[in-house]
């Protein structure tokens, strides 16, 4: 989940516009100031597709229609429908949402080479989010000498409805594809290189990351991929019974047919809000229903974006052979206690004997007829010792929720990826616990650890922070080490080596005998065998049940 927060814009604007002509027409962008010094050219609310309204809803992308004369790109465009994230979970956003952003430290004609591009999905659990400035503040990046590139996808069940033919799902992540076939065509025109493409994404961004790198459709569209905190296995990032899903929403709101295009047909008719209040009406236990990626059936005259389960194309080494960076937090499993906060005893308790129900729809890739009890006593035995969850286990739940929903699906794809990949892997682990953590910022947490989601604001100018820190402050250190390593691999493929004075540390490959990887914390610390322990664990877990 991404909290929201309101503050100031991340950036001012200074006054003086430009004009650049894409393929659809003319765009007036201006020129900002950024809020820790320095200037960039900002286009936002840029269409990249036709809006997927009436008769598109549920289908690919379009390509964008041309406008006459000079289009404004001054501001955000609409965010995509979705719930809001107070407690009232009001439906908000807009089907009219297929629209990013660029933002350039210069237009051509330049003197140099064209720039590289980071294309940034963001996060939310495919249920929330947006690419707008207050959080996905491009500074840091464009500071590098990079164009950024944010973007809008469709979300819950108006990205990713699944009813077999008649619906073929993730129209979501075809529209991070369209944005990419648009970034391709159109990029030249803001300074940047459609040759030198960087994919970036945190959280259900990383996992959408991961996607892209399995996926046909993009080959070629992108050069080089990072993904963070998130994976194509992660247990949120996929559904194994989408039509059952879909049947169900379908019931809700009133709907029994069992006529998959006649069910399509309907929903495609229900308002936008009505249908996403259905999806989200939580039932007794507080579940709701789930509309995330799912494997396709091939259609005709449709393109299909993942032909097979994610875990089958990743055992079997189907996916772009670039350079892909892959890493996680040291204490993902934070964000857990958001939700069910067994650091009070009440709430422990109640997880401790509910602890099947939490854990096995978590595990998607236990057979069929596996034996319950054994996998929780497994699960319970390594991460808690045998005992019951309490303050004093905590540490043990906060890992066996890291590797659950992140670090196990991570470890996973990287081994994998190691037996087939010839371009470089990189693998971290983001240990900063300071002033910019931005998930523990919003919920006021006090544990000492990374979080999920802490890691945002070391990337990105987000408006829940101050815009300046003092020079000698270690989060801005730490700031300025995570942009460089993440800029110096989108212009090279290679995140640091010894040559980089600003770093002092070489980052070496990720291989299937030298599993190497950063620790980014106070320091940079290079190391082996992440975790050995817990992966050893997971190893023997899905062997044995």
């Amino acid at each position: 989940m991404v909290f929201v927060i309101a503050g100031p814009s991340s950036a001012m604007p200074s006054g003086e516009t430009a004009t650049v002509r894409v393929a659809q027409g003319q765009l007036r962008g201006r020129r900002v100031e950024s809020r820790s010094g320095g200037a960039f050219w900002s286009f936002q609310g840029v269409p990249y597709a036709r809006p997927p309204v009436g008769p598109l809803r549920f289908k690919d992308a379009q390509p964008p229609e041309a406008w006459q004369g000079v289009r404004d790109a001054l501001k955000d465009g609409n965010i995509c429908t979705q719930p809001s994230e107070t407690p009232s979970q009001e439906i908000i956003g807009s089907e009219d949402c297929l629209y990013l952003n660029v933002y350039t430290p210069r237009l051509p004609p330049l003197k140099t080479d064209a720039l590289p591009v980071v294309v940034s999905l963001h996060g939310g659990a495919f249920k929330y989010g947006d690419a707008g400035v207050n959080r996905y503040g491009p500074d840091y990046l464009v500071a590098e000498d990079v164009v950024v590139v944010t973007l809008n996808y469709r979300l819950g069940p108006l990205g990713f409805l699944f009813m077999n033919d008649a619906c073929p799902g993730n129209v979501g992540l075809k529209d991070q594809v369209a944005a990419l076939r648009w970034v391709k065509e159109n990029i030249k025109a803001f300074g940047g290189n459609a040759e030198n493409v960087t994919l970036i994404g945190m959280s259900a961004g990383g996992a959408s990351v991961h996607f892209q790198m399995l996926s046909p459709m993009t080959k070629g569209l992108f050069h080089r991929a990072v993904a963070m905190s998130g994976s194509a296995l992660s247990p949120w990032a996929q559904q194994t019974k989408p039509a059952d899903t879909t049947r169900r929403l379908a019931r809700l709101l009133g709907c029994a047919s069992d006529d998959p295009h006649a069910l399509v047909d309907f929903l495609r008719g229900v308002d936008h809000k009505k249908l996403l209040r259905a999806a989200y009406t939580t039932d007794a236990k507080g579940n709701s229903l789930k509309f995330v990626p799912s494997a396709e059936v091939v259609v005709k005259g449709v393109e299909t974006f993942l032909p097979a389960p994610a875990y089958e194309l990743i055992s079997a080494g189907r996916h772009h052979d670039i350079p892909f960076m892959m890493g996680f937090t040291g204490k993902e499993g934070f964000l857990q206690l958001i939700f069910t906060d067994v650091r009070k005893p009440d709430i422990a308790q109640e997880v401790d004997r509910n602890l099947e129900d939490l854990l096995l729809p978590e595990l998607p890739r236990l057979p069929k007829g596996f034996n319950r009890a054994a996998a929780i006593k497994a699960l319970r035995d390594f991460y808690l010792k045998g005992k019951p969850i309490s303050r004093d286990t905590l540490q043990g739940f906060v890992d066996m929720m890291s590797d659950i929903n992140f670090c196990e699906g991570i470890t996973y794809s990287l081994n994998c990826m190691a037996k087939h990949h010839t371009a470089p892997l990189y693998h971290y682990v983001f240990t900063v616990d300071d002033v910019l953590n931005y998930m523990k910022f919003l919920t006021h947490m006090n544990e000492k650890g990374a979080c999920h989601g802490d890691d945002l604001a070391y990337v990105f100018d987000t408006a829940a922070f101050p815009a300046k820190l003092p020079p000698d402050s270690s989060a801005l250190v730490a700031r300025k080490r995570m942009v460089r390593l993440l800029s110096n691999f989108a212009k090279t493929g290679v995140p640091s080596s010894k040559q980089d004075t600003h770093l002092g540390v070489e980052w070496k490959s990720y291989k299937t005998d030298e599993k190497n990887y950063l620790e980014i914390g106070s320091s940079l610390k290079s190391g082996t065998n992440l975790h050995a322990e817990r992966v050893a664990f997971w190893e023997q877990f899905y062997k044995h049940h």
